[in-house]
């Protein structure tokens, strides 16, 4: 592991990462690819994904959902509903790779199948989906932030010496939770993640 100064003048470590390089792989020279990215804007990731032609929609959607009065909805109303509201508003759009980072780590279960049920609106058949869990027993009290370095290289920027216990979802907890995708492979990390590129069916 490297210790690397980042331009927000937050420490970041960068780890090794095996499900973005196998996610490449999957990509047609020359084709165009739609990416929903659900973290932060960030041009270090644009700049990385520039290499391949595309349109990418960003939307920040842990912390969107985290400001005041937005989540959890109101008794009576839907995760979907409100999922809905951060997800792109475009008609008939549908998207070839989801960025899910570590998202799943800050939801419960029926918030996830929620989750996944608006996803789904957005793929087609092979839409891919790249999330990290943890399996350590603490996590930060918020999603880290990931930087792409390259396809074998991710920067971590944790934001907050807070931690809150780690839900800790197994494999076959993602398949279940994740309806209409399947694991097109897991690959856990020395640094307690372990990565999931899933695959729409």
């Amino acid at each position: 592991m490297t210790r690397i100064a980042t331009a927000s003048h937050r420490d970041g470590i960068a780890h090794r990462t095996s499900g973005l390089g196998v996610l490449f792989e999957q990509l047609v020279r020359g084709r165009k690819y739609f990416i929903l990215d659900l973290g932060p804007a960030l041009g270090i990731n644009i700049d990385f994904w520039s290499q391949i032609s595309c349109k990418i929609y960003i939307q920040d959607f842990y912390r969107s959902l985290r400001a005041p009065g937005v989540f959890p909805p109101e008794e009576g109303v839907s995760c979907e509903s409100v999922f809905d509201k951060f997800l792109p508003a475009e008609p008939d759009v549908y998207v070839d790779i989801i960025l899910c980072w570590d998202l799943l780590n800050y939801f419960k279960p029926s918030e996830i199948e929620g989750l996944a049920r608006c996803l789904s609106r957005y793929c087609q058949r092979g839409t891919l989906l790249f999330a990290l869990v943890s399996s350590l027993p603490q996590i930060p009290a918020e999603p880290i932030t990931f930087r792409i370095l390259d396809r074998t290289q991710l920067i971590y920027e944790i934001h907050t010496q807070a931690v809150i216990p780690a839900p800790r979802y197994l494999v076959r907890d993602i398949i279940r939770l994740m309806s209409g995708f399947q694991v097109l492979g897991s690959f856990l990390l020395r640094n307690g993640f372990q990565e999931h590129l899933l695959s729409y069916r």
